[in-house]
């Protein structure tokens, strides 16, 4: 549930962009060490899909601006902001 999109969540069908979120959730939290969605429960984990995160930036100043800026783009919660 972690790793799932927001449209995802809300019971829409999965797409390319629900892919691109996944998988930039799932290198957010390799590089940070932390899921900026979990929650203590299912349902507050589902509640918190979508919301604003940290930055990558602020977690990983030693990583490349480019990659940081990118990644966070793709955790957008619009599909067509991805």
């Amino acid at each position: 549930m972690a790793h799932a999109p927001p449209e995802v969540v809300d019971g829409e069908r999965p797409s390319v962009a629900a892919d691109v979120y996944s998988l930039a959730l799932t290198l957010y939290e390799c590089w940070s060490g932390e899921n900026p969605h979990r929650r203590s429960s299912p349902a507050a984990t589902a509640r918190a899909i979508g919301a604003r995160h940290r930055p990558l930036r602020r977690l990983r100043p030693d990583l490349p601006r480019q990659l940081t800026d990118t990644l966070d783009a793709c955790l957008a919660s619009r599909p067509s902001r991805r």
